[in-house]
């Protein structure tokens, strides 16, 4: 039966499915997937818009599964940001972990501080 034929009995359209092979193991998947993508017939963009949203995806639900990290959004002036930067360049590290650092640092400060007042 070819592939064309296949669309045609089971009026499916896209990607084919998955449900006909008979996957053992994690390198089998891999295969299967590998050739399902490789037999899909569609345009190249189509192809390769799939597999960005596919990755960015897979990277979303990899970074929500972390439990000891958060992520935070703000708002800095560019003069802040720019003076990050060159903070992050001067200790060598990505902004997160330099953004911890600092936070660590000035929360020791303060429980120092507080115990002075106590």
């Amino acid at each position: 039966m070819s592939y064309q034929n296949h669309l045609e009995d089971n009026k499916t359209v896209g990607i084919p499915i998955l449900t006909n092979f008979l996957l053992v193991n994690t390198h089998e998947t891999y295969l299967a997937i590998y050739c399902v993508l490789r037999l899909w017939e569609c345009h190249h963009a189509e192809k390769t818009l799939f597999m960005r949203n596919f990755s960015k995806a897979w990277r979303q639900l990899v970074a929500r599964q972390k439990e000891d990290q958060k992520t935070i959004n703000a708002f800095v002036s560019v003069d802040a940001k720019t003076k990050l930067d060159k903070l992050r360049k001067i200790y060598r590290m990505p902004i997160g972990e330099l953004l911890e650092l600092l936070i660590e640092d000035e929360y020791k400060k303060h429980q120092h501080n507080s115990r002075k007042a106590n």
